[in-house]
């Protein structure tokens, strides 16, 4: 277009041209033409303003500011442009004054450039006004224009200068000149105030708001907003309330409507898919994309990375040419200089631009990786809220924990990736033109080795993929294995199974280990491929080039170094196409993985629920229920219900019978075959297993409802929590631990029953909430809160599962379940007149309960409810009746008076925290406050964490790998240092050899055979260094699993399971993957800097007094630390760089020893800021990484050196201006990477919890909520991550400044300098070439430097918890095998307290116990009998006296001895995923026979045998496929198995009925008739018949004595205790 525009209005000839004619030997600099200045330079503003002028659009089109306030800069733009476009008012009309009046001084051409600027002028003042009314604060697109305006503009105001006042004769007319310089006056002023921000009326709310979107475009450019934040981090470390809170547009909130908006279509589409072809469901590929709907939400971010990415690209091609044009310059002396001060200062420019491009381009890449991570994170939590039970069972914690920590963090970081596959293809093929330019045909030999590259790495990419999903499938395993470990962990240190795990979790480990040793391979190999690719390629050019016609192709430094460059260019695409293809493989495998989530089924509504209109408030109509969609067995079946509103409907049945099974089927928990279920009404649910949130107690009953003072009071009292308030240390303000660790079985009921009371629903479903209790606090919760009459849900829909029949005649309606069916309902009376399942039940109970009246002195209240039930019968049936007491006189005669009675239920006591009354809190902790804050490290990593991970590799491995790494440092220095003396001596050698080529042939020889040498030496390093890296990852995990498998139950108290299994997940990620990579880059580019600056110092050394000044600057910015790197890059940086530094550097050295002058202090102040490590996969590769660019950089540094040493004199000051940054930006960097790994452990403990609370969750209808607040707590995390991202590119503008500046001063000394003595062409090339990758390189090397420090912190973290105290370690001595032969017990002044700081809970207790005595250990709730209990194991250890067992101090013994030499029946019945046999006997020190017959007393054999695989039959995660009662009974079967000569029975049958419960009793009577029973109780009837009973109070012996002793004595504790159970 403006060629046609030169057409018409120029009237010279040779318009094309831009300069005056002459300029080439001009001395001066040259003016520019008149149709340049008035066609180009006019119009490029004007049409960049309309070009762009859509985005400006679209911003106000999207603003929702208020206008801008009338003081702002704006203000002054505006009246400044109105002067503007006065201006060019006037000089238009004048332009038609001259043209009316047909004056000599009227030109086509200006009135042209006048008209466009004006239209420029008036669209630039539209847009600004508009700005203002939007309140638009800063707009690139008018601030370039202004720039665009200033620079088009100066050609022509130094024209006009100097012909109005340096010129004798003015050629042009006055005032158009006079208005010119005014316009160009004002543009300056204009682009001035454009460097400012404007602010808009309304302000911006919130102190910890960023400043991002409150600054100038020259700002957000430069990212000088973050500059304060760098400061403050250099001045100390790091805290959360140091960070701005994350922007708005970023917040969850806002993303993911869009994003669900694209991503409810896919699922809907492949539900209607496989529901009309339900082959489907197995196929992966008709998955449901999240690619595609992640690219509809975020298409915009997408387009405008590519476009700033092609820039970019293209972009990079200048400086090669510019390169040529230099080359020339120094060749041909008669330039002038002003030719090679413009090319050196165009190479500068065109560096800067490029800089700020990729940069903008990297900040929006990370930001979208950002929000695409709190969008899968949002709709991974909120699909599990919603997955089926069916769907549930084949995803386990650990599996959606990696979805979260690993998967979604792979898409994320691929972000950053993905414009590489196009971009570097387009970058290949770019180069490729351009060396078919310089070398002809020979470039086709490169380009088949590069088309050789891609099948190898195909297949190679695809076994990664492979290896990547195998790993992905042990780690979901090892995480899931540990996540049970850790909420088992009670039991197993009271089994002594910890060895067993260890081994279960090492087992998979070394599968992962495996896996990742392929990996390593596999990895060398693609490092092989693409190390030798560019080498191969160059080499085979070359030689090519030079053999096809030695006369005439001449290996001149112009197309040497100029091939070089555009090689160097090549390098990159090619390099990083390994890691591209691994993130994408790995990427590939995360996004199957999702896909697959995302295709499981959800949990379809199965009820329907209503308000008001029918008198029913739960309805059932032949309902089939079963647990998942497939099950043929129904567990439910022809289920009618009719429950009216304000009944109170009691269901029973045996264990196993269905009874949970139906109120979940109400919940809509369960699949519904058939039928219908109404629900009329809201929904409150109390499950039979509490659950509790880790809040304070008062946020656990609130469930976020209002807080209403007099109901929350009433609530309290009715649940019977009042006292336990009172114990608490800040009453109902305490922080209750994970899974409510510190509140007792029978508190956490309560608690659960609180909740459902306070919500005030209509319907409220009690799963045996009253099994948990006390039988006085069980009376008092039915008399207070379930019971119609005076309870405080008296008027609601009541439905009440329970195992005790004491209620159910004041319930209105009883339903009995059998087998899965509802065998018979209606009233209490109807039922005693039947003869059906409910009769059996009463049969069952009343015989249980003669047995208690047989042996005890004293019945109670339980006499009178016999008796009551007795005469009952008797009204309705006397045969019944007559039958069943002569049943119970038989059972009362038969029975043994001194047979230990089974323990019915015990007030259930927290491990750890049972005496809350006497928890004095360590004093700087909050009195309410259990769990202990993440403790998130200050300061610099400290050396021994590096050496902790050197040592985990090897130091003989590391030296090996630093070896060898300098070895392929030394070789790729000398094949470059050879390819510049072969260039040198090109001409010599053409014109001696008179057309033979041997000295060609031995040259390119030498050559082939040193590149050859640095691709074997990489490969070998990287070999190496992944093996260690291997040996490193495997030690790390063992020491911290081996450390937290021993750790006190004390740590795992005040521990969240979340932030142990972070250690776990992603701290052993980071290990396995990225640390490594991380190492040897750094290295690597380090190297790299140095050898650049060398080559230029050499080249040109008064370069070096540039880079002194440039380094001030480098050192004062570099002490800022950005992650955004991992672990494993940064490590293999590390390493690679240093080795290939010396190696490097010893060349020069040996060359030019003064040198080392300069060398020594540079890498001894480097040294310094090596803090290295990293762990399992990030810390490998970071090491990798920091190797490769430390190497890189000494290697560049170096080679500029060599070939101008003068430069020298600014690379010093430039490389000390670089340390300072570096570690002015570590610092910040690192501690952001700390509070962004501690930030992220509570959404994975709130993820757990919410998985563990699913079904209270959904029933309370509160889904929604905690949607929220997960998405809150995926806010919080990134609003440290966000940080990090804009520190990277803070520092990232900042260094490469630096780089550009080392690129100006080495060409510029270059081209000052040309007449020096020995400044070749050839040196100029080889320094320039260099000095063109030192920016790239330069802000490598402080990323990778910073990555390996920032990913060492995961080897920090893994540390931290791998030195936390473990238990038992003074104590050695072993007991004989025989060991407890007796079982007499002897407790001697014993006391305890749990944890430092709290008060003893139990205080000089004394007791003797005698071989085979039966013993019940009673006492009110905190009294101290759980205690003994965890004593008697050393779960907690003695502060005074001491244990004996059969005469041995059990304080001396092993811990793992004791533990397995006493037999306990815990109050949890915690089973781990594997097989039942496996669940039995960890250690399989039994044979099948002997488990069967432990089955068999334990009454499983036939519901065992019944199961398809037997023992081999598969519990899930945490045995949720079998029934409570079930799980209970397994532990007892445990017990059996182990049978010591001290039994220990802790709540045995809290969830079993009565039938199975007399049952155990039997057993227990039968089995442990030779062993010592302590039975711990709250129901006082269980242990009427002990020999004698220990009697506890606050922590001391109250009384010791026999139950009928103990009656006798009104004045005894016992004896106040039964009689407020009314058992006296």
């Amino acid at each position: 277009m403006l060629q046609t525009v030169r057409e018409l209005f120029c009237e010279e000839a040779g318009s094309k041209s831009i300069l005056n004619s002459g300029w080439r030997n001009s001395t001066g600099i040259p003016h520019i033409t008149e149709c340049a200045q008035h066609i180009d330079f006019s119009t490029i503003p004007t049409l960049f303003l309309v070009v762009f002028s859509p985005i400006l659009f679209y911003q106000l089109h999207q603003s929702r500011q208020s206008h801008l306030r009338s003081c702002s800069p704006i203000c002054l733009r505006i009246i400044l442009c109105c002067f503007l476009v006065f201006d060019l008012t006037i000089a238009i009309g004048y332009n038609f004054y001259l043209k009316y009046i047909n004056s000599e001084d009227f030109r086509q051409i200006i009135l042209y450039g006048d008209l466009v600027q004006y239209i420029g002028f008036c669209f630039a003042l539209t847009l600004t006004i508009a700005c203002r009314n939007r309140g638009i604060i800063t707009s690139g697109v008018i601030f370039i224009y202004w720039v665009l305006v200033v620079l088009c503009g100066l050609p022509e105001a130094r024209f006009i200068l100097n012909d109005q006042f340096f010129s004798e004769l003015p050629n042009l007319n006055k005032l158009q000149s006079y208005l010119y310089l005014v316009s160009y006056a004002l543009s300056i002023l204009q682009l001035f105030f454009a460097c400012f921000a404007d602010t808009p009326t309304g302000g911006f709310l919130g102190k910890n708001s960023s400043p991002e979107f409150t600054v100038s475009f020259l700002n957000q450019l430069t990212f000088e907003w973050f500059t304060g934040l760098a400061v403050l981090g250099n001045k100390k470390s790091l805290e959360r309330e140091d960070l701005w809170d994350l922007n708005e547009r970023d917040k969850a909130h806002q993303l993911i409507p869009r994003f669900m908006q694209f991503m409810k279509p896919e699922i809907e589409n492949y539900q209607r898919k496989t529901r009309q072809n339900p082959q489907l469901l197995s196929d992966p590929k008709s998955h449901p994309s999240i690619l595609y709907p992640i690219f509809k939400t975020y298409k915009f971010t997408f387009f405008a990375g590519a476009a700033y990415k092609l820039l970019f690209d293209l972009l990079q091609f200048v400086a090669p040419e510019l390169l040529r044009q230099l080359i020339n310059f120094i060749e041909d002396k008669n330039q002038p200089l002003w030719i090679g001060i413009a090319i050196a200062s165009l190479m500068f420019l065109s560096a800067l631009f490029q800089s700020m491009i990729l940069h903008q381009y990297f900040h929006e890449m990370f930001r979208l990786g950002m929000n695409i991570r709190s969008v899968l994170t949002s709709a991974v939590y909120t699909k599990t809220m919603n997955l089926s039970n069916e769907a549930r069972k084949g995803k386990t914690t650990g599996a959606i924990v990696n979805l979260m920590s690993v998967d979604i963090q792979r898409i994320q970081d691929m972000t950053t990736f993905i414009m590489l596959f196009w971009s570097a293809p387009l970058q290949i093929l770019l180069s490729l033109y351009f060396l078919w330019k310089l070398l002809g045909v020979s470039v086709l030999a490169g380009f088949l080795i590069l088309l050789l590259m891609i099948p190898f790495n195909s297949f190679i990419s695809i076994k990664m993929r492979n290896c990547q999903m195998e790993q992905m499938k042990y780690k979901d395993e090892r995480i899931k294995m540990m996540s049970e470990i850790l909420n088992g962990m009670k039991v197993l240190k009271l089994y002594a199974w910890e060895k067993s795990m260890e081994k279960i979790v090492l087992e998979i480990r070394e599968k992962e280990i495996r896996v990742l040793k392929r990996l390593a391979y596999l990895n060398a190999a693609t490092t092989f491929s693409w190390a030798c690719a560019p080498f191969l390629v160059a080499v085979l050019t070359f030689g090519l080039y030079v053999l096809w016609d030695p006369e005439n192709n001449i290996l001149t430094p112009q197309i040497t170094f100029v091939a070089l460059a555009l090689f160097n260019i090549l390098r990159f695409p090619l390099a990083v196409f390994a890691m591209v293809f691994s993130q994408a493989v790995q990427c590939a495998a995360s996004n199957t993985r999702l896909k697959e989530f995302f295709a499981s089924e959800e949990n379809s509504p199965q009820i329907s629920i209503g308000y008001g209109g029918t008198d029913s408030a739960v309805k059932v109509k032949n309902g089939v229920f079963s647990w998942g969609s497939k099950d043929e067995d129904k567990t439910l079946h022809d289920i009618n219900l009719d429950i009216k509103r304000g009944q109170l409907v009691a269901i029973v049945g045996r264990v196993g019978s269905g009874k949970s099974s139906l109120l979940h089927a109400l919940l809509g928990e369960m699949h519904k075959a058939s039928g219908s279920v109404d629900i009329n009404g809201s929904l409150a649910y109390v499950p039979q297993q509490a659950w509790i949130q880790n809040m304070t107690l008062r946020k656990n009953i609130l469930f976020s409802k209002p807080f209403d003072k007099t109901y929350y009071d009433q609530v309290i009292s009715a649940c019977a929590l009042n006292q336990d308030l009172s114990s608490l240390p800040a009453e109902d303000l305490t922080e209750i631990g994970e899974k409510g660790i510190n509140l007792s079985g029978g508190q956490k009921q309560r608690v659960s029953l609180a909740r459902a009371v306070y919500s005030n629903t209509e319907v409220v479903l009690l799963d045996d909430p009253l099994s948990a209790v006390d039988a006085h606090v069980g009376k008092h919760i039915f008399e207070n809160v379930i019971s119609s009459a005076t309870g405080i849900l008296g008027t609601k829909t009541r439905i009440l599962v329970t195992h005790g029949l004491t209620y159910l005649k004041h319930c209105d309606q009883v339903i009995v379940v059998k087998d899965g069916t509802i065998s018979e309902s209606g009233t209490y009376s109807e039922l005693m007149s039947s003869n059906g399942a409910f009769s059996e039940f009463l049969e069952e109970f009343l015989l249980e309960e003669s047995k208690h009246r047989g042996r005890s002195v004293s019945f109670g209240e339980d006499s009178k409810e016999v008796d009551e039930i007795l005469k009952d019968l008797d009204q309705v049936s006397p045969a019944i009746r007559a039958r069943i007491q002569s049943q119970m006189s038989q059972e009362i005669e038969s029975e043994d008076k001194n047979a230990p009675n089974p323990i019915q239920n015990e007030e259930k006591t927290a491990l750890l925290g049972e005496k809350k009354n006497e928890m004095a809190p360590v004093p700087p902790k909050p009195k309410n406050q259990l769990i202990d804050k993440e403790m998130v490290e200050t300061g610099n990593v400290k050396m021994e964490i590096y050496m902790t991970y050197f040592k985990s590799i090897g130091l003989p491995i590391a030296g090996l790998f630093i070896f060898v790494y300098i070895a392929s440092s030394i070789l790729g220095v000398f094949s470059n240092l050879y390819l510049a003396r072969w260039s040198d001596d090109a001409k010599k050698i053409a014109a001696s050899s008179n057309g033979t080529s041997s000295e060609t042939h031995v040259r390119l020889g030498v050559y082939a055979l040193l590149g050859m040498g640095q691709a074997l030496s990489v490969c070998t390093a990287s070999i190496i260094m992944a093996l260690g890296m291997v040996r490193a990852s495997r030690l790390l995990h063992s020491n911290l699993l081996a450390n937290i498998m021993r750790s006190p139950m004390a740590f795992f108290d005040v521990t969240p399971l979340g932030r142990i299994l972070n250690r776990f997940g992603k701290d052993i990620e980071a290990v396995d993957t990225t640390l490594p990579h991380s190492f040897r880059a750094m290295v690597m580019t380090v190297f790299g800097v140095f050898s650049t600056l060398y080559v230029i110092v050499w080249a040109t050394p008064y370069a070096i007094i540039a880079f002194i000044i440039l380094s001030l600057f480098y050192i004062i910015v570099l002490e800022i630390d950005m992650i955004d790197s991992r672990l494993p890059n940064a490590i293999m940086t590390a390493v690679g760089a240093v080795i290939q530094a010396v190696m490097i550097l010893a060349v020069p050295i040996y060359i030019a020893p003064a040198a080392l002058s300069i060398i020594a202090p540079v890498l001894i102040a480097y040294s310094f800021l090596l803090d290295v490590e990293g762990l399992d996969v990030e810390i490998p590769r970071s090491i990798s990484m920091f190797i490769r660019t430390f190497v890189a950089s000494v290697e560049i540094l170096a080679v500029v050196m060599w070939a101008t040493p003068t430069s020298a004199a600014a690379l010093l000051p430039l490389l000390l201006l670089y340390l300072v940054v570096l570690r002015f930006y570590v610092s910040t960097s690192r501690q952001l990477k700390r509070l962004e790994s501690a930030s992220r452990s509570p959404i994975y403990s709130h993820f757990q919890e919410s998985i563990q609370g699913v079904s209270s969750i959904r029933a309370y209808g509160v889904t929604d909520r905690f949607i929220r607040e997960s998405q809150n707590r995926v806010d919080e995390n990134l609003a440290t991550y966000y940080p990090s991202i804009v520190a990277n590119r803070w520092l990232a503008v900042r260094l490469e400044l630096v780089g550009n500046l080392i690129v100006l001063s080495s060409a510029l000394f270059a081209v000052l300098f040309r007449d020096s003595p020995g400044l070749s062409a050839g040196l100029v090339g080889l320094s320039v070439s260099y000095a063109l990758n030192i920016t790239q390189t330069l802000n490598w090397a402080v990323r990778m430097t910073s990555e390996l420090e920032t990913n060492i912190v995961a080897v920090e973290r893994i540390k931290e918890y791998s030195i936390t105290p473990t238990e038992g370690l003074a104590n050695t001595k072993l007991a004989p095998t025989t060991w407890p032969q007796y079982g007499k017990i002897a407790i001697k002044n014993y006391s305890v307290r749990y944890r430092p700081g709290l008060d003893l809970v139990l205080s000089d207790v004394t007791a003797h116990i005698d071989p085979t005595e039966k013993i019940g250990i009673v006492g009110r709730t905190g009294a101290g009998k759980s205690s003994l209990t965890l004593a008697l194991f050393r779960i907690i250890e003695a502060d005074g006296g001491c244990i004996e067992i059969d005469g041995t101090n059990i304080a001396d013994l092993q811990l793992e001895q004791l533990r397995s030499r006493l037999t306990i029946v815990p109050q949890d019945p915690v089973l781990f995923s594997g097989t039942l046999r496996m669940n039995l006997d960890p250690f399989f020190a039994f044979n099948d026979d002997q488990i069967w017959e432990a089955l068999r007393n334990a009454h499983l054999e036939s519901f065992v045998r019944s199961l398809h695989d037997g023992l081999s039959h598969m519990i899930s995660e945490g045995g949720e496929n079998l029934s409570v009662g079930q799980r209970q009974l397994i532990c007892l079967a445990r017990a059996l198995l182990r049978k010591t000569k001290v039994l220990i029975l802790d709540e045995a049958a809290a969830a079993v009925d009565v039938e199975t419960d007399s049952l155990l009793q039997k057993t227990i009577r039968e089995q442990f008739k030779e062993c010592t029973v302590l039975t711990i109780a709250h129901r006082l009837n269980t242990v009427m018949d002990s020999d004698r009973l220990l009697v506890l109070d606050k922590g001391k012996v109250a009384e010791f004595d026999s139950p009928k002793n103990l009656l006798a004595n009104s004045n005894s504790l016992f004896y106040s205790m039964a009689k407020d159970s009314q058992l006296h």
